[in-house]
């Protein structure tokens, strides 16, 4: 009528054993697995978003500053006069290999500013991207790391 339970042991100290205690060693091991996996797919999806990225500029209260990658600078003032008014608090805007060649990857921006963008990115020779000058500085050395949301935070 009652199910069939396993006999459980007495240990010599009176606790009870139980046939589960011996899997704790390999659930913790299985975590442990998990846990690597995670960071290896995290550096992974890194490393894959810096190798598609060409471009990166970062707009902080107006001011227009090319991140990484090499911009052209008709590129880079057709961004300060798109932000220019009214101001924009904070922005990224990203040039990422596509399919067709290249695309833009806005986040901050309205509609309306980013289909101005695009139109100008459109109208611009992708070698006169090639030929704009790399920044080099010290805060762009942090933001090859992708700490550019801790410089920001620190920056205030």
């Amino acid at each position: 009528m009652f199910a069939a339970q396993a006999p459980s042991k007495l240990r010599s100290d009176g606790t009870l054993w139980s046939t589960h205690a011996r899997n704790v060693s390999c659930y913790i091991g299985w975590m442990h697995i998990l846990a690597v996996a995670a960071v290896i797919a995290v550096v992974a999806y890194l490393v894959w978003d810096r190798s598609n990225r060409l471009f990166q500029i970062e707009v902080t209260d107006g001011h227009v500053e090319v991140a990484s990658g090499q911009v052209s600078p008709r590129f880079v003032q057709a961004v300060r006069e798109v932000v220019a008014f009214p101001p924009v608090a904070r922005a990224t805007i990203r040039g990422v290999k596509a399919a067709d060649g290249a695309s833009l990857r806005c986040s901050g921006l309205d509609d309306g500013r980013i289909q101005r963008l695009r139109n100008v990115y459109r109208l611009i020779p992708q070698s006169a991207f090639r030929s704009g000058e790399a920044p080099i500085n010290e805060r762009n050395f942090w933001k090859l790391f992708n700490l550019v949301w801790l410089i920001n935070l620190f920056r205030r």
